[in-house]
């Protein structure tokens, strides 16, 4: 079990924490994200989300943040955690495995487990911390499910 163990220990070591300045979060990534706006409209309403994404061997880490006007209700929540998960799964031709409210680290909110054939298995966490919204999505390759825990309990908010 060593065997196994090590050698994920050592891909994760040279990780780093990203905090970006305008962000109100912390969390280890294998490499330098590359960052993107994008712009949401519903209606009348538009809202910009910025995303931070690092891909390595290792997995797809992902970092989705919004800052909506007004506090969200949990309805909106959960409209607004359906509209960036369902993309994110067919995009990634991903199964949905499972569904349920719980906490990433000590931050309420809901957990999708999907599979992707022959790739490997993730996490997506919708979260509504201070009225901002979180996407939080990972994805080990094949190999095991330590870059996703690693990157899962990095997550800090401010």
């Amino acid at each position: 079990m060593v065997a196994v163990i090590l050698p994920a220990l050592l891909l994760q070591a040279d990780w780093k924490t990203v905090a970006p300045s305008k962000e109100r979060f912390s969390v280890r990534m294998p490499t330098q994200p590359q960052s993107q706006t994008r712009e949401f409209t519903s209606g009348a309403d538009s809202v910009q989300a910025r995303i931070y994404q690092a891909v390595s061997k290792q997995g797809v880490f992902n970092i989705t943040v919004m800052h909506p006007m007004g506090k969200m209700t949990s309805a909106q929540l959960q409209a607004q955690s359906s509209a960036f998960k369902e993309p994110f799964l067919k995009a990634m031709r991903a199964k949905e495995t499972g569904h349920s409210k719980g906490k990433l680290g000590i931050y309420p909110g809901e957990r999708t487990t999907f599979v992707i054939d022959k790739v490997g298995k993730g996490e997506y966490w919708a979260l509504n911390w201070k009225g901002d919204f979180y996407a939080v999505t990972a994805v080990a390759m094949s190999g095991g499910p330590g870059p996703t825990q690693t990157f899962l309990k990095s997550f800090k908010l401010k």
